[in-house]
């Protein structure tokens, strides 16, 4: 076995592409490393042909019925060369080969219905089939017979999920509009049970169980959620993108001076109130809200400035943390160093500040030492 150091090597110099002449079909990796240089139209005309394909083959009028109006011929003829380009399509239609590339549901559509509840125990099958309505039925097979055309008919469907309590019908479309699946809590052991609106869309086969621990929403009622369309949006034409006008280099610089100017500023006034009252300390240590709050006036920041300026000043080491919170002896030997501007809260000390080692910017760790 190689040791590690050179087995990081190895893989820091092996080239994911594979080998590549420039003809015939791409290898996975090289798909990806394609797929990535797509502008945005071009890789959800990706999703499109993924998810019409038959056999790993495109047809452009079955692309062309899947967009619908949401894109023109010729948007969509660019959008197809594009593909072509980069030889996710090959002459005559054939798709790349796209495992590594796609997600587990293009265009957000899960596999059909009957598919999946070939998976599901047959009892449950039947009872889906018995609360849609259908019928009692002897098998699961029978029972899915029924279930596909009904879940098939957008009529159906649609009035179904216009009857559904609202949690129900909020999840079902949070979920088209999302990734088309959610986490089944049921299987995480003996017990734990789904949510209402989980099992009551789960009873009548809108969430069906999918790979993974998860329930996923059948191709068929997104289908119909979406009105019969496989796709909910294109976008054809680049965006306009604003442009402004970048500001001079000395307005820069002289904004930057003015807000470290006020940070110090702020630092000082804050290192005053804690020299004439200093922080009490919590049993269980840390500051309480209610110092922080008390010193906001002083400093004329709110409670985040506060809690961000007394973690830089921790930072700065001008703190001491005892008993009680109180003003370190470094900080008299920072007030009293010289002053390169001729001001008070002005210093060189102060600029080190952002060079230290560490941080000056409130952490989580630093914040819940702090302030609880």
């Amino acid at each position: 076995m190689p040791h590690r150091d050179e087995l990081l090597t190895w893989l820091q110099e092996f080239d994911l592409s594979g080998p590549d002449d420039g003809s015939g079909p791409l290898t996975p990796w090289g798909a990806a490393a394609a797929v990535a240089r797509l502008d945005l139209f071009a890789r959800q005309l990706l999703d499109v042909c993924a998810t019409v394909a038959e056999r790993g083959q495109v047809r452009r009028a079955d692309v062309a019925r899947a967009v619908g109006d949401l894109a023109t011929a010729e948007q969509l003829d660019r959008g197809l060369q594009a593909l072509s380009r980069e030889r996710l399509l090959q002459p005559g239609g054939a798709l790349a080969d796209l495992s590594y590339v796609l997600d587990y549901r293009p265009l957000g559509l899960g596999r059909p219905v009957r598919e999946r509840l070939a998976r599901v125990d047959a009892a449950s099958v039947r009872r889906m089939a018995d609360t849609l309505g259908l019928g009692a039925v002897p098998t699961r097979v029978a029972a899915i017979d029924l279930i596909e055309p009904f879940l098939s008919d957008l009529d159906a469907v649609q009035t179904l999920v216009g009857d559904a309590p609202e949690p129900a019908r909020a999840l079902l479309t949070a979920l088209d509009a999302g990734s088309g699946a959610t986490r089944d809590p049921s299987v995480q052991g003996y017990g734990v049970r789904r949510s209402e609106p989980q099992q009551w869309l789960a009873e009548r086969a809108l969430l069906v169980p999918a790979e993974w621990g998860t329930l996923e929403v059948p191709r068929e009622v997104a289908l119909a959620l979406r009105g019969g369309r496989l796709v909910r949006r294109l976008d054809p034409e680049r965006p306009a993108v604003p442009v402004a006008e970048a500001r001079p280099a000395a307005d820069v610089d002289r904004a930057a001076s003015t807000a470290a100017h006020r940070l110090l500023d702020a630092a000082g006034a804050l290192c005053e109130a804690i020299d004439e009252v200093p922080l009490t300390r919590l049993k269980d240590g840390g500051v309480g809200l209610r110092e922080v709050r008390r010193l906001a006036p002083a400093v004329g920041r709110d409670e985040r400035g506060v809690i961000s300026l007394l973690t830089l000043l921790a930072a700065a080491g001008l703190l001491d943390a005892g008993s009680t919170v109180r003003l370190d002896a470094s900080y008299d030997r920072w007030a009293a160093s010289p002053r390169p501007c001729g001001t008070r809260r002005c210093s060189t000390r102060g600029c080190g500040w952002t060079s230290r080692s560490r941080p000056t910017r409130p952490t989580a760790s630093r914040c819940r030492r702090w302030f609880r």
